[in-house]
């Protein structure tokens, strides 16, 4: 995204490329502001579902971006495309909701962590599905117009510039979910795959954690620059 900025003050950069440009950072913005909000969010209210109201204590339990956004995280976010923002505190000893003992802060967790990845799929679904009306609409246009051949469209098209927003919105949502379900620490993903694990792999990964939160953004930025230098 950076680098389509720069292109536009090149001065090579024609309407639809501009347009393009333009439409995707309007939709960055939205998932920055909106779906990451209501990512953790969501954590904030399935903690607070079971029992746990710390996150509702500390103003958590909003989607106010301003309560859950990381400069750092979301720097990283416009750069290399992959971000965080502030994790949401859950005091898992609080949880009361459970009906069965066994396992419940681990049940709790992974609920907890799951409430995430599930709110940006459900956001990705609803945007899919408006990208899905706004691909019908445009089709609709252009058999009415009588038009043959290739269909082109005017890149002040508002139908083509919904399209493309719901394309990035319903995209990015649907990586944020698959990114956030690899079961690898400090991701949701890992907090689903502790349900399944003996005592003593949990409290190594959880003693650990802090490596593997640096090996994978280490990796993450690794890939992004790579493929630009080769």
């Amino acid at each position: 995204m950076i680098g389509q900025l720069f292109s536009l003050f090149s001065g090579d950069a024609g309407t639809g490329q501009i347009m393009f440009t333009l439409t995707n950072l309007a939709a960055l913005v939205f998932v920055i502001l909106f779906c990451m909000s209501a990512h953790e969010f969501a954590h904030a209210w399935m903690a607070k579902k079971l029992g746990d109201d710390t996150a509702f204590q500390r103003g958590r339990l909003t989607l106010d971006p301003m309560k859950h956004l990381d400069l750092f995280g979301t720097l990283l976010l416009l750069t290399v495309g992959v971000g965080y923002a502030k994790p949401v505190p859950v005091s898992p000893g609080r949880f009361n909701s459970l009906k069965f003992k066994t396992k419940r802060v681990k049940k709790g967790m992974a609920l907890v962590a799951a409430a995430g990845p599930a709110t940006n799929l459900m956001i990705a679904l609803l945007f899919f599905g408006l990208r899905f009306l706004m691909g019908t609409i445009m089709v609709r246009s252009i058999i009415a117009s009588g038009t043959s051949g290739a269909m082109e469209f005017a890149p002040n098209d508002i139908n083509l510039i919904l399209y493309m927003f719901c394309d990035f919105v319903a995209s990015s949502n649907l990586w944020l979910a698959l990114f956030n379900l690899l079961p690898v620490p400090p991701l949701d993903g890992s907090r689903i795959l502790d349900l399944f694990l003996p005592l003593r792999a949990s409290i190594w990964l959880e003693h650990n954690e802090h490596y593997f939160r640096y090996g994978l953004f280490a990796v993450i930025i690794a890939l992004r620059i790579i493929p630009s230098i080769w």
